[in-house]
């Protein structure tokens, strides 16, 4: 067991300083036909594909959520928020807040009612969806969780109106936290097995 951790932590990290020296390499060379957001997700897939041709890939591919939300998570958005520019933030805060809070909401709830009609009409395969409204409202929760760090680098690069790049990274910002928020909520409704969740009953949960 204990070589089994070892060898998950130590690919893991490898993974972490490939991905990291693949980035920082993009952005130095100024290599303008792959964002480094597409790098990371190709390495992804890439070691993905690798752990599944392994023997005793399941050992490996197993990931505490709570290392993530609260090992991995807090750094970035609290470098985040040093790096803001406050008085911009606080200028547009109105609309910041509306991007990130309705806009999030709204996104998660089309995803999670499109999943679960695909799911329900036979789409999407029972493997993966048991064809409940929580799992679907978990996923489109999940996947409403935006990293616009390719685009930011873009409206960087391009001198962008500074009050649309402050807009964009403000709303990541609060976008993360209301995505974890919601998918929080969602599972814990889902671990209790509560049947008399519905449809209706969503704008009371939110």
């Amino acid at each position: 067991m204990k070589s089994e951790i070892s060898g998950s932590a130590v690919f893991f990290i490898l993974i972490g300083l490939i991905t990291t020296l693949g980035t920082y390499w993009i952005q130095v060379s100024h290599f303008h036909y792959l964002p480094p957001a597409g790098a990371s997700m190709i390495l992804g897939i890439v070691f993905g594909g690798f752990l599944e041709l392994i023997e005793g890939g399941d050992a490996l591919e197993t990931f505490d959520d709570d290392i993530f939300f609260y090992g991995l998570l807090p750094p970035i958005v609290y470098a985040a928020a040093f790096n803001l520019d406050r008085k911009a933030f606080f200028e547009n805060f109105n609309s910041i807040l509306t991007f990130a809070w309705v806009g999030t909401v709204i996104s998660a709830m089309l995803f999670a009612f499109a999943t679960y009609g695909m799911s329900y009409w036979g789409w999407i395969s029972d493997d993966i969806f048991d064809k409940t409204l929580l799992e679907c409202l978990l996923y489109g929760s999940l996947i409403s969780a935006i990293d616009p760090v390719s685009t930011l680098a873009v409206f960087a690069d391009l001198g962008a109106n500074p009050t649309l790049f402050n807009m964009l990274f403000g709303e990541a910002i609060l976008n993360d936290a209301v995505a974890v928020v919601l998918f929080e909520v969602f599972k814990d409704l889902h671990e209790r097995d509560d049947t008399s969740f519905k449809a209706y009953t969503i704008p009371v949960v939110i």
